[in-house]
């Protein structure tokens, strides 16, 4: 806890199937800009992009999405709060023009651990999200103390404030991947993250968001059984990662949902891997007939270059197949019959 008044509680199993039935189904991708490499150079105004993502998100619409994944990060706020929170404020002007709602990423523990503002380097040469940035930066959630708490808790209560009655904002997924950050000792590995993971649903609760607060399981085994269990308690809409073949999704709903969740409504936040046979045939029709929300990695071919696998690069090749990603940087398929299998899943069509 942030201080002695209790959090406010849990939503309760009835509220989140209200939310489920108010919504629908959410379909769509985790999203940035072509343009960008990681979330600074989406956010920061030197780099902040709106032309393009306005072509982007209607080139979506026209594949049938209705809901894109999105991850911000605790140095936008730090350097420049309110520019930070207005450009905020004109993307998802954006995604309400084209038809789109958002689901919002505060924490981050994958890839690069020390970010920097600034002008980004450029990325690697085929490599996957080379330069791709935690949230907090690693020594700080390794520190994290007071001064920590307070600034990155400032982060938090500011931007779920400042958006809490918003309606384009579907879904709150505060934490990607606790645990996942480099340096850890197996055993603890996802316990790593739990105090860290504690503090973000307690800073979000504290604001009183008429969305729902979730974070994604996206590892099982004793290594993350303890945070995997925190997480489901916390969560109002639980959440999940996959990027296996089909024949496991049944353990992994069933594992993401828990003994006392099935009622819950679930959301996979990321999916879609090709040459790991998780694939749009196999996973997004399994996804719509349990009302389960599938936000598949990647939209547009890019600077976060996912097209690569994340252990394969490439550099100087096309990869193939390749690994995430729908769309050309010309907004053309990569598949025609890809796009085509979309549309008739979503109810999209071609614009």
């Amino acid at each position: 806890m942030t201080g002695n008044a209790p959090m406010p509680p849990r939503w309760t199993a009835d509220r989140a199937a209200d939310w489920l039935d108010r919504t629908g189904w959410l379909v769509g991708a985790n999203y940035t800009p072509r343009t960008a490499s990681n979330a600074l150079e989406f956010w920061q105004a030197e780099t902040f992009d709106p032309a393009t993502i306005e072509e982007e998100l209607r080139w979506s619409a026209g594949l049938g999405f209705n809901c894109h994944r999105v991850y911000l990060h605790d140095l936008l706020w730090e350097d420049d709060a309110a520019g930070f929170l207005g450009r905020l404020d004109r993307v998802l002007d954006l995604f309400d023009a084209t038809g789109h709602r958002v689901v919002l990423t505060l924490f981050d523990d994958c890839w690069n651990p020390e970010p920097r503002l600034g002008p980004q380097p450029e990325p690697d040469p085929g490599v996957h999200n080379s330069r791709w940035a935690q949230s907090p930066a690693l020594s700080v959630k390794a520190r994290w103390d007071a001064d920590d708490r307070r600034r990155v808790g400032d982060y938090v209560r500011g931007v779920v404030d400042h958006l809490r009655h918003r309606d384009t904002v579907a879904l709150w997924d505060l934490y990607n991947e606790p645990g996942a950050r480099p340096g850890n000792p197996s055993p603890t590995q996802g316990f790593a993250s739990q105090p860290i993971l504690e503090d973000v649903f307690a800073w979000a609760r504290e604001a009183e968001p008429d969305q729902p607060l979730t974070a994604g399981l996206h590892q099982f085994g004793d290594a993350f059984a303890e945070v995997n269990q925190r997480q489901r308690e916390l969560s109002d809409v639980l959440s999940f990662h996959h990027y296996g073949p089909p024949e496991q999704l049944p353990e992994w709903t069933a594992e993401a949902r828990g003994d006392e969740s099935a009622t819950r409504p679930l959301v996979c936040t990321e999916y879609m891997a090709r040459t790991r046979g998780c694939t749009f045939a196999t996973h997004l029709p399994f996804f719509r007939e349990h009302r389960i929300g599938a936000l598949h990695w990647g939209l547009v071919d890019g600077r976060t270059q996912t097209k690569y696998a994340w252990d394969t690069p490439r550099p100087g090749e096309e990869p193939d197949p390749w690994f995430h990603e729908v769309l050309h940087a010309d907004g053309s398929p990569y598949r025609d019959e890809e796009a085509d299998l979309i549309r008739r899943l979503t109810g999209g069509a071609a614009t």
